[in-house]
């Protein structure tokens, strides 16, 4: 099968726009390659992780990925997304988007496959958990290492986005043993699989994107053969009527904040809310959402310009420092 790849280089706080435009626009699938992903890897303890860094397969800016059916007119692609990049920068004129480079490409799937196992390598994302993809074998050091295992296909990108690794974090400091979970908009997964790995004793992990419901599937598959992870094709939580321990979501600000008298409706008392994928101009915004809504934040975490929220069910705001 042949597809068409649009290439795309933009700044970093643009990728995940851009990546969702994409989408929007018919693609069948998005990854995000950058340097940035591959820079500095540790190795604290628990094996070496490999993916030193290629100059010559990076560019100064995070490139984004969009592959289309190889009937596309990509023209008519290219010239909507043009056309919302210069709408959004008339609303957004203190941080525009500029598009640097745009280019398009006919493939066929083997070539795609192959061009990003170049670049997708073990990565050690927090002190005990480290994404591994299914083609690489590794054996970590240490039995308290947490490996999760990813076969993207054509829907993701590394799992290294700052907005994953914040969650992982926040994730590894809120789980108890036998805790109920429900992970929002699962994506490829990851986040349902760490709670479960980390002790939970049932996931729902529940998705809008009908396309990635099989990815997510297939790497839950990979990681264990439990009946404990189900992944259901819904809009944020609507319909869901639960009690659990924890709900995390790393999804756009945008889909957050409506999310949030849902997440406390399923939450029971005290219950911890994660939520990530926040860029720094809107975290005000989330955070007297949650305030709004009864909740009181823990902790605020950053990357870059991405923040990731903890918040609990119940009053008492009681903030700790951003880290």
């Amino acid at each position: 099968m042949e597809w068409l790849e649009l290439l795309i280089e933009v700044d970093d706080y643009a990728e995940e726009i851009v990546s969702e435009y994409l989408w929007l626009l018919g693609s069948t699938g998005v990854s995000i390659k950058d340097r940035s992903d591959f820079e500095n890897l540790p190795d604290d303890g628990f094996g070496t992780v490999k993916g030193e860094i290629n100059e010559s397969q990076y560019s100064q800016h995070p490139i984004v990925l969009g592959y289309f059916d190889a009937n596309s007119a990509i023209d008519g692609i290219i010239y909507e997304l043009e056309s919302y990049i210069n709408q959004y920068n008339q609303v957004n004129k203190e941080q525009p988007i500029t598009l640097y480079r745009m280019q398009s490409e006919q493939i066929k799937s083997q070539d795609w496959e192959n061009k990003w196992k170049e670049y997708y390598q073990p990565i050690q994302m927090t002190r005990y958990m480290s994404i591994i993809p299914v083609w690489e074998s590794y054996t970590p050091e240490s039995k308290a290492n947490i490996c999760i295992y990813l076969d993207p296909g054509m829907a993701f990108g590394t799992g290294s986005h700052p907005t994953t690794e914040l969650m992982l974090i926040f994730l590894e400091v809120v789980m108890k043993t036998n805790d109920l979970v429900i992970d929002v908009g699962t994506g490829s997964g990851i986040l349902a699989i760490a709670a479960y790995k980390l002790g939970a004793k049932k996931v729902w992990a529940y998705e809008y994107d009908h396309s990635v419901i099989e990815t997510a599937r297939e790497n839950i598959r990979i990681n264990t053969n439990s009946t404990d992870i189900d992944v259901i094709e819904n809009d944020k939580l609507n319909g869901v009527n639960r009690q659990v321990n924890v709900i995390s979501a790393n999804i756009l600000a945008d889909i957050l904040e409506p999310l949030i008298p849902q997440a406390y409706d399923n939450l029971v008392p005290d219950g911890a809310l994660l939520l990530s994928g926040i860029y720094y101009d809107k975290v005000d915004e989330i955070k007297q959402a949650l305030i709004n809504h009864d909740f009181r934040i823990e902790q605020i975490l950053q990357r870059g310009e991405w923040f990731a929220i903890y918040a609990r069910k119940g009053r008492e705001n009681r903030c700790k420092d951003t880290l």
